[in-house]
């Protein structure tokens, strides 16, 4: 088996610990703390909302790639059996789309998955709640205390609150402070959101596609678990960009083996990140990748 790092999103300290000899299992647990309103495993049901879970997770996810300059990167994106293949392809997409943009604070990407996955009321109160205006009830429903946080969101964005000296700018100009959630402040709460992140990945670190949706052809175990985000390492000569069959929002361009007695059923996925080789793909079996997920 190849070295791999994987990273588990659950409850509250960061844990290294190396096991064995070289060319056995690395593993790194990462321990976050509970979110009201969010699972500390992954992403939730039905959405690419990057919960306060998974942003927690993504500084580890930074340094881990940057120890390994050398490498080449992807994001795999991946989804329970909870609805049809094609949705499920989809929403593996935008969970992809957005931690690569986490990684590399691409801020258009982020915008244009909060439309596609439809983000409402609950998920910009957890931003609220993330920076720190508490305090924060995380229930879908308008109140007085989303109100007071809205407008005192307002007010610290105005003053560059979330956009210290030295870092990013500010993406849109001061907002009317009225306690309303209106586009404006939605817009400006997501850019607050991804600038707490302090590091950012080279796009040109990514290749192939830079991200894919593996729906629910990779599975892990639980529905909880299957809701996740991955980040792959790979070696700077392998794989080749042909050997890639992923096409966003086509799952009829996953090369599978239903058959296969393991949960992951892509071979692509299968081969590259387990090491599983065969005649047909003429893929090294160790040494090629390491995996990290939120």
């Amino acid at each position: 088996m190849a070295s791999r790092i994987t990273i588990h999103a659950n409850p509250l300290l960061l844990e290294r610990g190396v096991r064995g000899v070289a060319g056995q299992p690395m593993e790194i647990v990462v321990h976050l703390p509970t979110s009201p309103g969010f699972s500390t495993t992954g992403f939730e049901l039905n959405s690419a909302f990057p919960g306060p879970h998974v942003l927690g997770a993504v500084p580890a996810l930074l340094r881990e790639a940057d120890a390994r300059p050398e490498a080449r990167l992807l994001v795999f994106g991946h989804a329970d059996e909870a609805a049809s293949e094609g949705h499920n392809k989809q929403l593996a997409d935008r969970r992809g789309q957005v931690l690569l943009a986490l990684l590399t604070q691409d801020m258009e990407l982020f915008d244009q998955v909060s439309v596609d996955d439809a983000w409402r009321l609950i998920h910009y109160q957890a931003i609220l709640k993330q920076l720190g205006l508490e305090p924060m009830p995380v229930d879908d429903k308008p109140g007085p205390v989303t109100a007071r946080g809205t407008r005192r969101f307002q007010q610290r964005y105005n003053a560059a609150a979330y956009h210290p000296s030295g870092g990013r700018a500010r993406a849109h100009a001061d907002l009317i402070v009225d306690g309303k959630l209106g586009q404006k402040t939605q817009a400006a709460l997501r850019d607050s959101y991804l600038n707490q992140l302090s590091g950012k990945l080279d796009r040109s670190r990514f290749f192939g596609p830079s991200f894919a949706g593996c729906g629910e052809f990779n599975r892990m175990g639980s529905p909880e678990q299957d809701r996740r985000a991955v980040l792959v390492l790979y070696r700077p000569d392998f794989p080749t960009e042909s050997k890639i069959p992923c096409k966003a929002g086509d799952a009829d361009s996953c090369k599978l083996n239903r058959k296969a007695n393991h949960p992951w059923k892509c071979n692509f996925y299968r081969r590259t990140i387990e090491g599983e080789t065969s005649a047909e793909s003429k893929l090294p079996s160790s040494g090629s990748s390491f995996k990290f997920s939120v």
